[in-house]
Parts: structure tokens; C-alpha cells; sequence
């Protein structure tokens, strides 16, 4: 079958001509729904990983162990992100002419009669290879970079903007491949990809090349930068204020 896109400015007019400038936010409201608890819980789990390997005398965390504590982070979001982007590429993939799923928790009951938790749960060891290695990177080259940046990191102004944009382009520089086999296998028919990654994997690459993995990075990291700059960014502001505020907390 024929690619229907050839690259990103052929994809936004052929989705606009077709179907409207809407069908650019064709399953938006799985990662508005999420983004709040898995962020929350994220950078929640980035804490604890921290606490967990803290030496009491320590000042700073070494390289590796904010690395771990990204680990320890990547691993905590797993269970509400596999959902949520299972019903995202489903929304994401169907056309008006042919539309099977009438928004996000129509998705999401028409999957679990399918199939159940597990028709649910679909690409969740491509997720977890996704987000567990990416997002400790993630975390880990944040740190250095504003390390890096601030001679006075607690006085730190636009450095979290610099350090958090790159720390985004890590995390999908890493994450890119699996990203885009999750993908695949959360859109396929159920049963096309029997053993999972060690199906798709060796279809896609021996279909496309290895290229295929990286499909579509150009506009990842566009949006990559300007999101996780706003992101750490936000993230400093909220713990100055509460360093400052609510110290017990």
C-alpha cells in the first residue's frame, strides 16, 4: 500500500483540504485529559527516585543518580499513558468517512468490549522502552545543562528555558523509534502483530528500512523544544514558590 502522506507539509494540506483545519487536533483530548496527572505523577516520581538514592550530606545529586531518578519517573507514567495513547492514535488515525469511535471514552468502552484491559493495555512494553531510558536522559541532561548554564542555579531565570527545550530533544532523539512502534501496534487490527515488538519491529523495518523509525522527527522536535522549555520552566517557577511559601510541604 502506498504511502498517503509524503512528509509534513504534505500531511497539514492533505488533512486540511480533506477534512478541515480541525483534523490537525484530531485526538486532542486524551493528552488534555492526561497530561495533568501524568506530568504530576512524573515529576512526583522524579522525587521519590531522588529521595531513594540522596545521601543526607550530599549538596547535589550526581549525574547518575538523576539519571536513576528519571528512571524511576519514566516507570511511574506507564499505566495512564499506554491508555490514553492507544485511544489518541485510534482517534487520531480514523477519517470522516470512515469513523468508528465517536470521541475519547466512546474509544475507550468500544476497546474494553473488544477486548478488555488488555485491548487497552495494547504496546505497553514499547511504551515502557519508550519512556523509561528517554525519560531518565531527559531529567539527567536537564540538570547538567542548567548546571552548566547558572553560576547561581537557585537565582536560574531563562537558563530553565534553555536546559528544559534541549532536554526535550534528548528525550525524543531517544525516544523516537519506539515511539513510532507503539504507534503502529496501538493502530493495527487486533491479532496483526501476535508477538508484539518482535513482530512489528522486523515488518516495518524490513517494509521501509530503518529510516522508518525516525518518520516524522522534524516536526517532533519543533514541538519538542517550545513545549519542554515551558514545561521546566513552569516546573521552577511552582518550586520557588513553594520553597519559598509552603516550605513544609
Amino acid at each position: 500500500m502506498p504511502d498517503k502522506y509524503n512528509g509534513t507539509w504534505d500531511t497539514i494540506k492533505k488533512n486540511i483540504s480533506q477534512e478541515g483545519p480541525l483534523s490537525l487536533y484530531k485526538g486532542v483530548i486524551p493528552p488534555l485529559a492526561t497530561v495533568v496527572p501524568i506530568f504530576a505523577i512524573g515529576f512526583l516520581g522524579y522525587g521519590f527516585g531522588k529521595d531513594l538514592v540522596a545521601d543526607p550530606d550530599q549538596e547535589t545529586l550526581t549525574g547518575s543518580q538523576v539519571l536513576f531518578a528519571g528512571l524511576v519517573s519514566g516507570a511511574s507514567t506507564t499505566f495512564i499513558t499506554v491508555p490514553a495513547e492507544r485511544i489518541k492514535c485510534l482517534l487520531q488515525m480514523q477519517g470522516n468517512n470512515t469513523k468508528k469511535y465517536n470521541g475519547f471514552v466512546d474509544c475507550g468502552i468500544k476497546l474494553w468490549k473488544e477486548g478488555g484491559i488488555r485491548n487497552l493495555y495494547i504496546g505497553t512494553s514499547a511504551t515502557f522502552l519508550r519512556d523509561v531510558p528517554a525519560t531518565g536522559l531527559y531529567f539527567c541532561s536537564y540538570e547538567q545543562i542548567l548546571r552548566y548554564l547558572s553560576v547561581e542555579p537557585d537565582k536560574a531565570t531563562w537558563e530553565p528555558l534553555l536546559a528544559g527545550g534541549c532536554a526535550g530533544v534528548v528525550n525524543w532523539v531517544v525516544s523516537m523509534p519506539f515511539d513510532t512502534l507503539k504507534s503502529k501496534l496501538q493502530t493495527a487490527s487486533l491479532g496483526e502483530y501476535p508477538r508484539g515488538l518482535r513482530s512489528v519491529y522486523p515488518a516495518m523495518v524490513k517494509k521501509e528500512g530503518v529510516s522508518v523509525l525516525y518518520r516524522g522527527i522534524i516536526p517532533v522536535l519543533f514541538r519538542a523544544f517550545p513545549a519542554n522549555a515551558a514545561c521546566f520552566w513552569g516546573y521552577e517557577l511552582c518550586m520557588d514558590f513553594l520553597d519559598k511559601h509552603i516550605p513544609w510541604l
